[in-house]
């Protein structure tokens, strides 16, 4: 299912189907009175975890309306040919171009983006990836933690990262010994069953020596580094000439918007009585008395507006892919 928002002066309205056959196409009429049509698509085309609101709610959380409240809606169904559709790409190439991607393409046009992507980025990204791993892998063993999970170094595109340590993290389950981790286990303090040794010396792990290599060379760091009073005293100064050249932007940005404003509404002035009833002459068309055509250059001249020239040619190059 998809969610569309157009304004009724544009007559024709491009809808992409996502399958072949029947489809079911309902139609109503919304406005907001107060933010325009960024309040609508925050009503009706935002998504949460990947899927529209089913209720409208107020910010401060009292119920407004239901899409099945106070709203009429039209309803008619269309057979889509499959030639509208199309042809479908190789499934090892849809797998390689779009595993980055959490949403499957939509169009042809959306797929070759990724393709350019996976063919000219993708490769270094999965280098990158690799190393990643490989350093987690390489951490994970010097610590001694055990049950680490290798399959990620082989499978960069089927496993994620966060795999490689996903069984050996608190709380996962030991079938072995059938019990529940407490916390990351290393090899250098507990037994196999969940024990601690009896003695332990942490610092015998392998990744001890590097840590105490690090430490002995940042301690020969010398005290004249630290900021004495001098450079407090000229940070201060320093802090102070940034806020009063920021303030003093931003006033400039004001004056200029305000006069960009006045210009605009010198230019564009607001349009008399008789200019808006010509306008509602004009909108008559909306009342959709008769049969339409859904070719553009049955349109008025002036109503054969850009977006719909440049979706009337993206249709015919960017058709959509079936699911």
């Amino acid at each position: 299912m998809t969610r569309q928002l157009a304004p009724l002066d544009r007559l024709i309205e491009y809808i992409p189907f996502q399958r072949p056959g029947e489809n079911t196409i309902f139609a109503t009429i919304v406005w907001d009175r107060d933010e325009g049509y960024f309040g609508l698509w925050k009503k009706y085309l935002m998504r949460e975890n990947g899927r529209y609101k089913s209720d409208v709610y107020h910010y401060g959380g009292k119920f407004l309306m239901g899409f099945g409240e106070k709203k009429e809606f039209a309803e008619t169904k269309v057979i889509v040919p499959k030639e509208l559709f199309a042809k479908e790409y190789p499934a090892w190439e849809r797998k390689w171009v779009e595993f980055m991607f959490s949403t499957a393409s939509k169009n042809q046009c959306q797929y070759r983006k990724r393709r350019i992507v996976a063919y000219l980025i993708q490769p270094f990204l999965l280098l990158c990836k690799f190393i990643v791993n490989c350093i987690i892998t390489i951490f994970l063993l010097l610590c001694g933690i055990r049950d680490i999970n290798f399959k990620p170094l082989s499978h960069l595109i089927e496993e994620e990262t966060s795999k490689i340590w996903q069984n050996t993290a608190y709380g996962r389950q030991d079938k072995k010994f059938n019990r529940y981790r407490e916390e990351f286990e290393s090899v250098f303090v507990y037994q196999r069953n969940g024990k601690k040794r009896p003695s332990f010396f942490l610092p015998l792990a392998p990744i001890c020596p590097t840590v105490l290599f690090i430490a002995f060379y940042f301690i020969n760091l010398k005290w004249h580094i630290f900021p004495n009073f001098s450079s407090i005293v000229g940070m201060v100064i320093l802090l102070t000439c940034v806020l009063s050249l920021s303030c003093l932007v931003a006033t400039m940005l004001l004056c200029i918007y305000n006069l960009i404003e006045k210009i605009v509404d010198e230019i564009f002035p607001e349009k008399s009585f008789e200019e808006k009833l010509h306008g509602y002459d004009n909108d008559q068309i909306l009342i959709c008395n008769g049969d339409f055509s859904t070719n553009i250059k049955s349109l008025p001249r002036e109503k054969q507006t850009i977006y719909l020239k440049f979706m009337d040619f993206k249709r015919q190059v960017c058709k959509p892919l079936p699911r």
